[in-house]
């Protein structure tokens, strides 16, 4: 995925810097990908012709003994086309798996695309710096098993159980709102069918109305709204165990986690050693925006 130069332009220098050379690095992988696969390719292609032509000279000189020099020396020369296919195979494996290891950066770059088009302002924020006596391995797993324990977190406050009352509160809304649709809309003017019922009730069709069935929940709205009440769950918590502040700080301290987890890769490439981010990684921590 390109760059858009507008995108680029709305970053802090620094964060344009670091973008635009992760997007190269990309494209450096994927050019690595391309050439392992290509010698890859060739080298197979070569084990596969000389193993038809040694399986065609045994096909056509049976009497030469299975010891013989010749036929000795065609199988080891195979042996060592097949090794070298197989290291060849292998060096394509690492290269697509390198390129992989890009894969956080379309979604960085949606990301970006997204905050330029609610004209969100972008400002940088400082990486950490990480001492020179840190073993860098083993802060990366520890910030990685902190961003997991946080992600659970966040999960758990966001699938936190409702207020009942709050919850009922929204399904009677809901239910009064599509009953509001089905109301019949009656017109004293007209002969027969005042309220256009063969409409509501047929085709669904009454004036602004969503349909017979909306009409029908008009009909019986009362009712189902003492159904929908007495359905909840007698078992419901008598409060939200978390609220929407609770949330707010959890992925903020989520976030942090992420820009420290930011800051070791970032003192790792510095010292010439190659880097996973994970796919689903913060933007802004990528990014090192607020």
């Amino acid at each position: 995925m390109d760059i858009n130069p507008t995108l680029l332009r709305s970053l802090p220098a620094e964060s344009r810097l670091k973008i635009e050379r992760l997007a190269h690095d990309r494209e450096a992988a994927h050019g690595a990908v391309l050439a392992a696969e290509e010698r890859y390719r060739a080298q197979a292609t070569h084990a596969e012709a000389l193993r038809g032509h040694i399986n065609v000279r045994m096909r056509d000189h049976p009497e030469e003994h299975p010891q013989s020099e010749n036929r000795l020396d065609m199988l080891a020369q195979l042996k060592a086309v097949e090794g070298d296919t197989a290291r060849h195979r292998l060096a394509y494996d690492r290269a697509r798996a390198n390129f992989a290891n890009f894969a956080f950066l379309d979604h960085s770059i949606e990301w970006l695309r997204s905050a330029v088009g609610t004209k969100r302002k972008l400002s940088r924020v400082k990486v950490e710096q990480i001492g020179s006596d840190v073993n860098l391995r083993a802060a990366l797993d520890a910030a990685r098993q902190r961003i997991s324990e946080i992600a659970l977190q966040v999960d758990a406050i966001r699938n936190a159980p409702r207020d009942p009352k709050e919850a009922g509160k929204d399904m009677v809304a809901a239910l009064r709102s599509i009953a509001q649709a089905g109301a019949p809309r009656i017109d004293l003017r007209r002969d027969g069918d005042p309220a256009r019922l063969h409409e509501a009730v047929f085709s669904g069709t009454t004036g602004g109305t969503e349909g017979a069935i909306a009409f029908l929940v008009w009909c019986f709205a009362s009712e189902i709204e003492a159904k929908l009440l007495a359905a909840m769950p007698s078992d419901a918590v008598a409060e939200r165990k978390f609220g929407f502040a609770a949330l707010d700080q959890a992925r903020a301290a989520l976030l942090a986690a992420e820009r420290a987890e930011e800051a070791i890769l970032c003192a790792m490439e510095a010292e010439g050693v190659s880097v996973f981010r994970r796919i689903d990684v913060d933007p802004r921590a990528v990014l090192e925006l607020v």
